[in-house]
């Protein structure tokens, strides 16, 4: 894809991202993967180039410890389902 079409795709996509964003009713939370495993390789990955565009005023950000070993950073696992 070249050019114009490009272009309506990735106003798409960034249209698609914000009007996702108005759906939140009290709290909007975004996160990502810093890494992900893709077609059997792990590869780094960027936020969202739309994040830039979200006033900073509006966003509280928290940093959270990458899972270790046999854990998820220190967070507690909640279950949907009590046995």
């Amino acid at each position: 894809r070249f050019g114009a079409e490009e272009d309506r795709d990735l106003a798409e996509e960034r249209r698609l991202f914000f009007v996702g964003m108005t759906r939140a009713r009290e709290r909007l939370i975004l996160s990502h993967a810093r890494r992900r495993a893709w077609r059997g390789a792990r590869r780094e990955m960027a936020p969202s180039p739309f994040l830039r565009e979200i006033e900073e005023q509006l966003l509280k950000r928290i940093e959270r410890a990458p899972p270790g070993k046999g854990g998820r950073g220190g967070e507690r696992q909640l279950r949907l389902f009590e046995e």
